[in-house]
């Protein structure tokens, strides 16, 4: 991916502000605002998203296999936000950011090599309270 000097990609824990300050962001500097969590389906169905399973999955409450399967599909959609959107405010939701799995985690440093500007969002300046939030 080349620069795009002008993406700004936010993230953070939910209740940090992203949903908040992105649109705003995005307005103060003309530039389109996408949050990923609206978009993401089309991105997973490029991949062959699962949609029955993942619904198996959720009406068994297996929170963790619902987890582990999501994550190829959501660091495919961070790529591809990246690349469709560059030049815009990317506001990503939790699980587009977080990544556990060291080929995941390499894929999510690769694609935003190229962003000069990503910002981590915290639900407070005071550290402590931030941790405990979370």
């Amino acid at each position: 991916m080349s620069e795009n000097p002008a993406t700004v990609v936010l993230m953070g824990p939910p209740a940090s502000g992203k949903s908040t300050l992105a649109p705003l962001l995005a307005q103060q500097l003309g530039l389109e605002h996408v949050q990923l969590d609206e978009i993401r389906w089309s991105y997973y169905d490029e991949i062959g998203f699962d949609h029955a399973h993942a619904a198996e999955l959720s009406r068994t409450g297996d929170v963790l296999a619902m987890y582990h399967y999501c994550k190829p599909f959501e660091i495919h959609a961070l790529e591809r936000v990246l690349v469709e959107h560059a030049g815009g405010v990317i506001e990503l939701g939790g699980g587009h950011s977080v990544y556990e799995d060291p080929a995941l985690l390499e894929r999510a440093r690769l694609a935003l090599l190229d962003v000069p500007y990503v910002v981590l969002l915290m639900p407070s300046s005071d550290l402590e309270q931030s941790l405990e939030v979370l």
